[in-house]
């Protein structure tokens, strides 16, 4: 059984040989284990026995975590640098600093301006944007899933468009400029999930924070008024084209999975461990994938091998009953995780994934 097979049987609640798993790492984290263990970068790939191969396109704010995106998204105009190497812009005029372990926006070309009219919206139909996304899509879609990544998706492009803080005031005191603002993401991300379908994938991976360590970034009244009704356009292109798709969320968002199964997700990611999983599995069991859970806070990158195995096999036993259960840490692993440890979870994982183990 292949790992594309594993994967799409699990979402179609046909049997697996084993639960199926995926380990993301940083590229600080990547390169600390290549280091470590002598290997080439290659085959961490092999040695993590991920399911899933993340294409982007080449506007992606994600582009610049490989060096042959990077190049072309450059070459091709997608990204520019101004005065500091440390700081990229994408063709939204979104300001990145690449600087540290991890991406976040700097700059906000909304910030303090309610110029709509001055956004200069990317083309969805720019020939060179899969360009990367085909060479990867041929080398692994045999073995692995291929999954298109459709990332800061309305939500989340709106906080770096405007400023997170003042994105949030907007959805309050400044409701007709909000709406106007989704609204056009949403019609330019629509056309995105359309160049999708066309160019061919397993599954597609969305992605807006929701939450925080204790509930919803915003109230479920505004989150169904503003943020659902958006996003379930999105995915409607998907469903119509018999595509899954796995939904990316941090924090907190146990109030809003309902309405994310009942518009069709089939994944969830990354179910932070601060939502307990005995509750998750009492209240949606069968009704969508889990993927994650792993406390990567303090498990994984301060406890021992054996709290590892542990905190591995309490989630499968939970989990992992209908066999409807990918299992992983519940964020990306950086750099300060001991190589042993990262180690001691593939082990983990080996020892725990096999059905009925």
């Amino acid at each position: 059984m292949t790992k594309k097979e594993r994967i799409l049987r699990m979402i179609h609640k046909q049997s697996i040989d084993r639960l199926p798993s995926d380990i993301w790492l940083s590229d600080r984290a990547a390169q600390k284990v290549v280091e470590t263990l002598g290997i080439k970068p290659e085959k961490i790939i092999d040695l993590l026995d991920n399911h899933f191969i993340m294409v982007y396109q080449l506007d992606n704010h994600k582009a610049w975590e490989d060096p042959f995106a990077l190049e072309l998204a450059i070459r091709y105009g997608f990204f520019h640098y101004k005065k500091r190497k440390d700081i990229i812009f994408d063709n939204w005029g979104i300001g990145w600093d690449v600087s540290h372990e991890g991406i976040y926006a700097v700059y906000h070309p909304l910030y303090n301006s309610e110029k709509i009219s001055s956004l200069k919206i990317p083309d969805p139909g720019n020939q060179h944007l899969f360009e990367r996304a085909s060479q990867i899509k041929k080398k692994y879609q045999n073995e692995y899933c291929i999954t298109g990544v459709q990332d800061l998706t309305i939500f989340e492009k709106a906080c770096a468009l405007r400023g997170f803080d003042d994105f949030l005031i907007d959805l309050k005191i400044n409701r007709k400029f909000a709406i106007k603002l989704l609204d056009i993401l949403t019609e330019y991300e629509v056309e995105l999930a359309q160049k999708w379908v066309q160019f061919g994938i397993d599954i597609i991976f969305t992605g807006a924070d929701f939450g925080t360590q204790n509930g919803l970034i915003m109230s479920i009244d505004d989150w169904k008024f503003f943020i659902q009704p958006r996003l379930e356009k999105v995915w409607t292109i998907y469903k119509s084209a018999g595509i899954p798709i796995m939904h990316h969320s941090c924090g907190n968002i146990k109030e809003v999975i309902p309405y994310l199964i009942q518009m069709g997700c089939d994944i969830l990611n990354p179910i932070q461990h601060i939502m307990a999983p005995e509750e998750l599995w009492k209240e949606f069991k069968n009704e969508v994938i889990f993927f994650g859970g792993i406390d990567s806070q303090q498990i994984i990158p301060f406890g021992k091998p054996e709290s590892i195995d542990e905190e591995v096999k309490r989630y499968v036993k939970i989990l992992g009953e209908g066999e409807r259960y990918i299992i992983a840490p519940d964020q990306c692993l950086l750099s300060d995780v001991p190589v042993s440890n990262i180690m001691a979870l593939i082990q983990a994982i080996k020892n725990h994934s096999k059905i009925g183990s």
